[in-house]
C-alpha cells in the first residue's frame, strides 16, 4: 500500500511540474512575439531599400552602356539625336570630299590669277633713234604687266634731256613715274618710269622736252616676247646739256648707229676683224661701223652716237685698215681686216 502511494505522488509530481513549464514556455513566446516582429519588418524594410538601390545603379549602367544593335531608341533620345544631325547640318552643310573639292579649286584660282601659262617675257636693254622728221614711224616701247620699264631721253652727244611734261593716251592702262622736282644733270628728270596695268591692251605716249618744240611720240605695247627694262631714246640734236664734239658731225645722225650700239649687226652688213683694243667692226656698204668704248682720233668720223651711260659709242668711219684711238691718254693702233 506504500508503495502504491509514492508512486502515485511521483506521478502527480511528475504532471504538475509539466504542466507548469507548458505554462511558461506559453507566456515568455507570447511575451516576446512583438519584438520578433518589429525585428523582422526593419529586415524586410533594409533589404527593400538595398534591392531598390541595386536597380537604380543597374539602370543607370544600362543608360550608359551603348545599347545593342537591334534596341529601339526612346523618344527623348530620338529627338536629341535629331536636334544633333540639324545643328551639324546648318554649320556644315558639305561633307569632307565636297570641302577637299572647292579648296582644289580656290587653289587653283589663286594660281591661275598669278602664274601664267607661257614663259615670261626675256629682259632686254635697248638703244633707239628717234626720227622727228614726218612720215616716221614711232619707236614702240615693249611692256608687260608686272615690269616696270624705264625710258632715258638722251641728246646726239649722250648728255641726258630732260623732260618738261608728258602725256599717255590712257592713263588708266599705263602707270607712269617721273621725277620732275629737279633739272639738274645729275637728276632723273630726263627719266620716265613706265609699268603697264593690264595685259593686251596698248597706248602711246608723247613726251616734251626741255628746248625742243617738237614732242617724241612713242607707242606702248604690252603683252610681248621679250619687255624693255630700260631703253635709251637718242634725239637727234643738241639738249641743254650738251658736250662739245671736236670733229665733224652731221646734224641728222645715222639710224644705223642705233643698231651698231646695241651690238646687232646692221643687216647685209659684213662683220670685220679687230685686233689691237677693245673694238667691234661692220661694212655696211661703203662705209665702216665701229662700236668702241675707245675714243676715235683718226680717222675723222661721219656721225657719232653715245649710250647713255657714255663709256660706249658707235661710229661712222670711212673704210680704213688702221684706226687711231686713245686709251687712258695714250695713243693706240686698232688694225682692222676682213674687207
Amino acid at each position: 500500500m506504500n508503495t502504491l502511494n509514492k508512486a502515485f505522488i511521483w506521478i502527480l509530481s511528475l504532471f504538475v511540474a509539466t504542466f507548469s513549464g507548458a505554462q511558461s514556455y506559453q507566456g515568455g513566446s507570447s511575451s516576446s512575439s512583438p519584438q520578433n516582429l518589429s525585428a523582422s519588418q526593419g529586415v524586410s524594410q533594409s533589404e527593400s531599400l538595398s534591392k531598390r538601390k541595386m536597380q537604380d545603379q543597374s539602370k543607370q549602367k544600362n543608360q550608359q552602356q551603348p545599347r545593342p544593335h537591334g534596341d529601339k531608341l526612346t523618344q527623348a533620345e530620338r529627338d536629341r539625336k535629331d536636334a544633333f544631325k540639324d545643328v551639324e547640318v546648318t554649320l556644315s552643310p558639305m561633307n569632307d570630299e565636297q570641302i577637299d573639292s572647292i579648296k582644289e579649286l580656290y587653289r587653283k584660282v589663286n594660281r591661275s590669277s598669278i602664274l601664267r601659262e607661257e614663259v615670261p617675257p626675256a629682259p632686254v636693254f635697248s638703244s633707239l633713234m628717234v626720227d622727228l622728221q614726218p612720215g616716221g614711224s614711232p619707236p614702240a616701247i615693249r611692256l608687260s604687266a608686272g615690269y616696270v620699264s624705264s625710258v632715258v631721253f638722251l641728246d646726239s652727244t649722250g648728255a641726258p634731256w630732260p623732260i618738261r611734261a608728258y602725256d599717255v593716251g590712257d592713263p588708266a592702262s599705263f602707270n607712269i613715274v617721273w621725277d620732275s622736282e629737279s633739272k639738274d644733270q645729275t637728276s632723273m628728270s630726263n627719266t620716265l618710269m613706265i609699268q603697264a596695268m593690264s595685259l593686251y591692251k596698248d597706248g602711246n605716249l608723247a613726251v616734251m622736252l626741255q628746248g625742243l618744240n617738237t614732242p617724241v611720240m612713242l607707242s606702248l605695247i604690252p603683252g610681248q616676247k621679250e619687255v624693255d627694262y630700260r631703253v635709251d631714246v637718242q634725239i637727234p640734236g643738241y639738249g641743254p646739256f650738251a658736250t662739245e664734239e671736236k670733229s665733224t658731225y652731221v646734224k641728222e645722225t645715222n639710224p644705223v648707229l642705233g643698231t651698231v650700239i646695241n651690238n646687232i649687226s646692221p643687216p647685209n652688213s659684213k662683220i670685220l676683224r679687230v685686233s689691237g683694243g677693245r673694238a667691234k667692226a661692220w661694212l655696211f656698204g661703203d662705209m665702216m661701223y665701229v662700236r668702241t668704248t675707245l675714243p676715235i682720233v683718226s680717222p675723222a668720223w661721219v656721225s657719232v652716237m653715245k649710250g647713255a651711260s657714255g663709256t660706249v659709242s658707235a661710229y661712222e668711219l670711212p673704210k680704213s685698215p688702221v684706226i687711231l684711238v686713245l686709251d687712258n691718254g695714250r695713243l693706240r693702233t686698232l688694225t682692222v681686216e676682213g674687207f
